[in-house]
């Protein structure tokens, strides 16, 4: 029988299991323990019904479960139809998605707005910044970006600010809010829809109308500029019949 360090030694060498062994001293040996169910119970209130623990609720979201912006294609100005479409497609799928907080800079400050007492003491206005160059982007859009009214040339980014909710949380939901959509806005107002057969046979119409519209223009023009040489030529007919017969009687 061995002691216990050199049986530990040798199972640790030899790779041997431990069922077939005997320990002599039983406290080495590692035995699960059962952990106790641990019951949360609401604290102590003179009042219960002022605190309750169904009310309080956490939820805690990781960056994995916040779905990816989709990828704008690389196109700089918007051209052909197939770069429109594949503008289009982007607008799509970014309409539905939400910008998450890791792609900018968020900062924290007190706020001149509605709380009372809560904007002095909580720093619950939200300022975020977002680089113009950033790739989820598009290129197209940028040159809208820098004319708006939140970009800052020193630092070539949108500035945007809140102090319109009391809550901190609200504020910063807020920003991402009108970030999204002033790209969203700026994106899509350089992309043409496809027309559809309805307007095609709609403009259709009208072409063939406009062009009946001058055909007859152009005949009742041109009749009236024909009544015009007929009614010179009487004119001049009736002139050289009254000079005639006037030098006759002269």
């Amino acid at each position: 029988m061995l002691p216990g360090r050199q049986l530990v030694d040798k199972v640790l060498r030899s790779r041997v299991p431990l069922n077939g062994l005997r320990l002599v001293y039983p406290s080495l040996a590692v035995r699960p323990v059962p952990l106790p169910s641990l019951k949360l119970s609401a604290p102590y209130h003179p009042n219960p019904k002022l605190f309750s623990t169904s009310s309080c609720s956490f939820s805690s979201t990781t960056s994995s479960s916040i779905p990816d912006l989709p990828v704008p294609p690389n196109i700089v100005s918007l051209e052909t139809a197939e770069e429109h479409a594949q503008a289009r497609s982007w607008a799509t799928k970014f309409q539905t998605r939400d910008i998450p907080k890791k792609l900018v800079e968020l900062t924290f400050s007190r706020s001149s707005g509605p709380g009372g007492q809560n904007v002095n003491k909580v720093n619950t206005k939200a300022t975020l910044r977002c680089s113009v160059d950033s790739e989820w982007i598009p290129l197209w859009c940028r040159s809208a970006l820098i004319k708006s009214p939140h970009y800052v040339s020193s630092t070539k980014s949108i500035l945007i600010t809140s102090t319109q909710h009391r809550s901190q949380a609200q504020n910063v939901d807020d920003c991402l809010g009108k970030l999204h959509n002033l790209i969203l806005t700026s994106s899509t107002a350089k992309i043409r829809n496809p027309t559809s057969e309805e307007t095609k046979k709609r403009v259709e119409g009208y072409e063939r109308a406009a062009k009946e519209r001058n055909k007859k223009d152009k005949t009742r023009r041109s009749d009236v500029k024909k009544m015009r040489g007929k009614a010179r030529r009487r004119l001049g007919l009736r002139m050289f019949r009254f000079s005639k017969s006037g030098t006759e009687m002269g």
